[in-house]
């Protein structure tokens, strides 16, 4: 057996080896399709499929509350309610609570800040990791009063310690406070994003928290043989009686739970479904890849028809010669699947740097083993999908017919006529997908780039500073450092104006709290009134560009010893006064609170896209940091020109006031908005590469079969026109042939695409679903092109010689 499989490589190679034009073709079309696939799963790989870097990753979990109202279905809990699903669960092997913040890092160099994990001391234990260097965390560590301890990821003990083992029991300083690093965590350690680069013990005082705060991620590992089902019932069964318990509280939320990796992976029905996409389209591509050389293979098959009835009348067994053809096949799969390793390396290094870190993935974004055994498999599929059908029609034939000497066999009957036409519809069909699909992104990361986000982003720079709590604890302390700040940044040449706001428009980050509107009931105690809070300095407005519609914006009087004063949105003032003047109305922010205080609207401001381009405008309310001062600021800088060129100088000056104070940042607005479509952009571009792609590889395909077509009718045409037949007439006999062929591929095309925008828009908030225009266009492009590649062969046969085309064998 061995022996033979080594004849039939041999002979493979060699066979390819005669035909360079043939092989070359077909090993480069492979290596496209090949590689294309490659490239995409690994990129894939470590956000959907690679296991999660944890003990027993299926039985991790994550907990959280649901809102009715809002319809958001990951709220966080307050630090209580999770003291008490901690208590009363039974299904669970243990619950561990964590958040995390953005500290800064002193005392070496130039200051910095990161991320950092803030967790209940048995996480990693929960998660079934260990460090790589040191220890984890101890079972009480996370009390009040314990030392403060930190473990490093691997990425900052490389990048910002040198990877220096001695690091473990050294001190850093985290916002001016001395933690000793007790370990190092793997490399593949991820938890809970990418972003995290280190890790504290969660430290609260639970006499001091509020039940109605939800500040606190929930996570927990399912016993051995429990069910999911199993756990949600349980953890509705404690939530009704804490609702019973704390009806204006808990009784305003429902639960649930969802697996660990669908939790970490922000927005993940979106990057999921985008990602597919990406993995569907390349798939659709490949399968345009094999039926061309599918088709190639079909037109080589019927000229080795003689070699085929030869080897057959000396004894070769149909079977043995589909082995051989399908040797063949695999031969020039592995050598299309070899170069195309090497373009799918080349694309994942440009590609891989360029995602977004927030993104939670597993390891890095790499042709690993897993993606080269997925090469493989593709190879091996794509054997069968391409060498399978030639083979068998190939090995199909008259062997009297076939030694004859004008045999024709070997493909060109009706059921090799048949075949062929098939792989061409398909083409057909599959690239008019990809073209609908490509047109459809494009089209939504138009439409998005087209909406107002109701500010002027061109003349915006975005600087993000994180004033440290053992510093700036005092709110006097942190409105002094801003107005100080501000000052010396619009002192800077070329400043417009400066401002902070606590949330950036576009930035993944908002805040929500229910509200009290003054003489306005809500639907039911059930469904009260929310929005968007937001808190800026007096500037913000006019730094940003966001008009002013009624009232006034923030001034310096608006202190801590003035009256409270919020401004509210377009959309908030219409949907609780409309048609009335909302300034001088209260509003009570956090009616929960019971320290709450009413409010008094002064200002109505034009409506900005906080959450996204997408979706409708929520209430949206700010706030004056002169009477509410955050540690998380961004400084906001409008600049007369380029504001990219204001960076440097910009940062001197927020450092003129604290030279220790890490600044991070450094985007233009325009930058921030061209992010939030970057998802679009990003479909949109694969897909229009490989709409591009296939769309030709589709027209080779219809060329090829009617150019076929065409040699194997010759003496048909030459009869036709020597009975009086016009080159119209033949002109339009071979163009219907390539017609027929792009006519059903683009109906079976349009039937599949309707359906696939149509999940995609549901899918996707902001994806485009297929329109009339859109469907006709993409159709007429692709008819086109197919039509063009119909009609070069038949002007050829047009061209015939009748008397030549009688002599043609």
């Amino acid at each position: 057996m061995f022996d033979s499989l080594k004849q039939d490589i041999t002979y493979a190679f060699r066979t390819l080896r005669r035909n360079p034009g043939f092989t070359a073709v077909a090993v480069i079309t492979l290596a496209l399709g090949i590689g294309a696939n490659t490239a995409i799963f690994s990129i894939v790989n470590p956000f959907l499929f690679r296991p999660l870097p944890f003990e027993e990753p299926d039985r991790l979990v994550h907990l959280f509350h649901t809102d009715p109202v809002t319809g958001w279905d990951q709220m966080r809990f307050s630090y209580p309610q999770y003291l008490d699903y901690k208590e009363q669960h039974e299904v669970y092997e243990d619950l561990a609570a964590y958040n995390y913040t953005v500290r800064n890092i002193t005392g070496s160099g130039e200051p910095w800040s990161t991320t950092v994990g803030r967790v209940s001391a048995n996480t990693l234990d929960l998660l079934g990791v260990r460090p790589a260097l040191g220890r984890g965390f101890l079972p009480g560590e996370d009390q009040l009063g314990q030392p403060d301890i930190a473990i490093l990821g691997h990425g900052i003990w490389q990048s910002r310690f040198g990877g220096d083992p001695s690091i473990v029991g050294q001190t850093i300083n985290l916002d001016g406070a001395p933690h000793e690093v007790v370990g190092v965590m793997p490399r593949n350690f991820n938890f809970p994003y990418g972003g995290v680069k280190m890790w504290t013990t969660l430290r609260v005082d639970p006499s001091r928290s509020q039940r109605h705060g939800g500040n606190y991620l929930v996570i927990g590992r399912l016993r051995p043989g429990a069910k999911m089902t199993g756990a949600l019932a349980e953890m509705e069964t404690i939530h009704q009686r804490l609702a019973a318990d704390y009806p204006d509280d808990d009784g305003r939320f429902g639960v649930n739970i969802i697996p660990l990796r669908h939790a970490l992976l922000f927005y993940y029905d979106v990057i999921s479904a985008m990602l597919l996409l990406q993995m569907a389209a390349v798939g659709f591509a490949l399968l345009i890849v094999t039926a061309n050389v599918a088709n190639l293979l079909l037109a080589r098959g019927s000229a080795r028809q003689r070699e085929v009835a030869i080897r057959s009348a000396i004894g070769s067994s149909r079977r043995r010669l589909v082995r051989q053809f399908l040797t063949e096949s695999g031969v020039l799969a592995l050598l299309g699947g070899a170069v195309g390793l090497v373009l799918a390396f080349g694309v994942v290094r440009l590609i891989g740097p360029a995602l977004p870190e927030d993104l939670y993935r597993v390891g890095d974004i790499s042709v690993d083993r897993t993606a080269l055994l997925f090469t493989l498999l593709v190879c091996a599929v794509t054997t069968l999908l391409f060498g399978l059908a030639p083979a068998l029609q190939a090995t199909r034939l008259s062997l009297s017919e076939a030694l004859s000497e004008g045999g024709r066999g070997g493909g060109s009957g009706r059921r090799g006529r048949f075949l062929r036409g098939s792989l061409v519809v398909s083409q057909v069909s599959l690239a008019l997908v990809l073209l609908i699909g490509a047109t459809a992104m494009v089209q939504s990361a138009a439409s998005l780039r087209n909406v107002d986000p109701g500010f002027d982003p061109a003349p915006v720079l975005t600087l993000q500073v994180v004033l440290p709590s053992s510093e700036y604890s005092d709110q006097d302390r942190r409105i002094g450092f801003h107005d100080e700040a501000i000052g010396r940044l619009e002192a800077v040449p070329g400043v417009e104006a400066a401002a902070a706001v606590c949330f950036l428009p576009l930035n993944h980050a908002t805040s929500t709290m229910g509200i009290a509107v003054e003489g306005k009931e809500p639907p039911s105690a059930d469904e009260p009134f929310f929005a968007n809070d937001n808190y800026v300095t007096a500037s913000y407005f006019d730094a940003m560009g966001i008009p002013l519609l009624r009232g006034r914006t923030f001034s310096r009087s608006d202190n801590a010893d003035a009256p409270d004063v919020i401004v509210i949105n377009r959309t908030m003032a219409e949907r609780f006064w409309p048609g009335e003047n909302p300034i001088g109305r209260r509003i009570q922010l956090d009616p929960n609170d019971p320290e709450a205080r009413w409010t008094s609207v002064v200002g109505v401001v034009g409506d900005v896209k906080h959450r996204g381009l997408q979706g409708e405008t929520w209430n949206q309310l700010y706030v004056p940091q002169s009477q509410s001062a955050t540690r998380y600021v961004h400084y906001v800088i409008r600049s007369s020109g380029d504001p990219a060129a204001l960076t440097a100088a910009a940062r001197d000056a927020i450092w003129s006031v604290n030279a220790s104070q890490p600044i991070s940042g450094g985007r233009t607005m325009s930058q921030v908005v061209a992010e939030s479509t970057g998802p679009f952009q990003m479909a949109g571009g694969v897909l229009g590469t490989l709409a591009l792609a296939t769309l030709v590889l589709a027209c080779v395909g219809i060329y090829g079969v009617v150019a076929y077509s065409v040699s194997r009718r010759v003496n048909e045409i030459g009869i036709r026109m020597a009975l009086g037949a016009e080159k119209g007439d033949v002109l339009w006999l071979v163009v219907k042939q390539g017609a027929t062929l792009t006519g059903i591929g683009v109906a079976i095309g349009l039937a599949i695409s309707i359906g696939l925008t149509q999940v995609l828009a549901s899918v996707m908030e902001g994806a485009a679903a297929a329109n009339v225009t859109m469907l006709i266009g993409a159709s007429a492009i692709l008819a086109a092109v197919a039509l063009l590649a119909s009609y070069l062969p038949a002007r050829r046969a047009a061209r015939i010689e009748p008397v030549q085309a009688l002599r043609y064998e």
